[in-house]
Parts: structure tokens; C-alpha cells; sequence
């Protein structure tokens, strides 16, 4: 309890790595931030709490992400890597 407020966690959200059947990373079942490092993201824009999650833990493990294509919908990314641009 905080400043008299009480929570209680009732769900959990999974991240998963989207990919091309092709792409190198496909075949692994787990990745690391550093697999990641080099890769091209297609992301949610800026303001998005995934997006500002995943910048923190880039940032935390010292990685700096350059090749990132924002995309403000789902559906944007999921096409956006069947077409290859990641």
C-alpha cells in the first residue's frame, strides 16, 4: 500500500517478437535484448507505453536502437514485417 492507494496485479502482458518465417531470429525461442541490437524495428510511436518500455530496457542494457520505422498501428507493423521491411 501507497499514499492509500491499493493494487492488486490481474493481468500480465507478454512481448513477443514478431518476424518473417525467413528472418535469422525466427527459429530461436528465446532472444535477448542483445540478439536485438542490430536489428530493424518496427515500432509504435514514441508516446506508447510499449514503446517507452522497450526504449527504457534498451537503455538499461546500454543498447542503442538506430534503425527504427514508426508505425502507429498494430496491423501497420504486422504487415509492415510480412513485406519485409524488418
Amino acid at each position: 500500500m501507497s499514499h492509500g492507494i491499493r493494487f492488486a496485479r490481474f493481468i500480465t502482458d507478454r512481448l513477443v517478437l514478431i518476424a518473417r518465417p525467413d528472418h535469422h531470429l525466427a527459429q530461436k525461442r528465446r532472444c535477448t535484448l542483445y540478439d536485438l541490437q542490430n536489428e530493424t524495428f518496427l515500432m509504435k510511436p514514441d508516446k506508447s507505453a510499449t514503446r517507452q518500455f522497450l526504449d527504457m530496457k534498451f537503455e538499461q542494457a546500454g543498447i542503442a536502437i538506430s534503425n527504427t520505422i514508426d508505425i502507429s498501428s498494430l496491423e501497420g507493423i504486422k504487415q509492415g514485417v510480412i513485406h519485409g521491411l524488418a
